[in-house]
């Protein structure tokens, strides 16, 4: 199987992973002309943030094979806060602290007004501060492997990524290169080393939307969706060595 394949094929899992999250919640409503959620809870916030990630993923894979690997900086960083968010919602489920309690209310009360142009310039939403959700995701890692993991390790990790968010300069400058004559690359960038380094990075993130789609099942106590996603886990692991070995 090609590599192409083997990332279409476990992001096709992860998907029929969140379609399984869905089943235990109700359908949205049209609700002033748009769908929404009638009794939204904690368990809707990490679906539509599973959503998310399983589109981004697959954009990301378009991006990819289309060369333009700048704009995937922009999808990881979203990626990567979603991701992020499930592990701070759910740290101390079915239990909620007064922060979640806060994140789950501004999540809910943003509408699609708020979220572009607001409006009702007097409303403001106020999210919660992304330091407080990467200490969540440091105290998860720092219970699973042999050294402490700090928030702002995690904190760097992502904030990395906004650079393409934001346009920074060092970021638009890694579309310059290539081979003699150098130019910018505003066609994607096909042939040039840079999609072997980010074909890197698809693959991880892969692994860590499943890891945290894991991580969801089991707090749900979903004990046979928790088993087929180590499943997928065991599986995208022999593919992707039995790959790198030129198989």
């Amino acid at each position: 199987m090609k590599e192409i394949d083997i990332y279409k094929k476990s992001i096709g899992h992860l998907k029929n992973v969140v379609s399984a999250f869905e089943k235990e919640l109700e359908k949205p409503e049209s609700i002033h002309g748009a769908f929404a959620y009638k009794s939204p809870t904690i368990k809707h916030v990490c679906f539509l943030k599973a959503i998310r990630i399983v589109s981004g993923l697959n954009a990301l894979l378009v991006l990819l094979q289309a060369g333009y690997v700048t704009e995937m900086g922009v999808l990881i960083r979203t990626i990567g806060d979603c991701i992020n968010d499930i592990y701070f919602l759910l740290e101390h489920f079915p239990d909620k602290t007064p922060e979640v309690e806060k994140y789950i209310s501004d999540f809910f009360n943003e509408d699609i007004d708020e979220a572009g142009i607001a409006q009702n310039q007097e409303k403001k939403i106020h999210r919660t501060k992304a330091r407080k959700i990467y200490a969540s995701r440091a105290r998860l890692l720092s219970e699973h492997i042999n050294f402490s993991v700090r928030r702002d390790m995690v904190y760097k990790i992502y904030s990395a990524y906004s650079g393409y968010v934001h346009s920074a300069y060092p970021n638009i400058m890694e579309l310059y290169g290539g081979t003699p004559p150098y130019n910018f690359h505003m066609q994607g960038m096909k042939e040039t080393p840079r999609i072997g380094d980010w074909e890197t990075i698809l693959i991880a993130f892969i692994r860590s939307a499943t890891l945290v789609f894991g991580y969801m099942a089991d707090k749900y106590d979903k004990v046979d969706l928790v088993q087929e996603i180590r499943r997928i886990l065991d599986w995208f692991g022999k593919e992707m060595t039995y790959v790198e070995n030129g198989g």
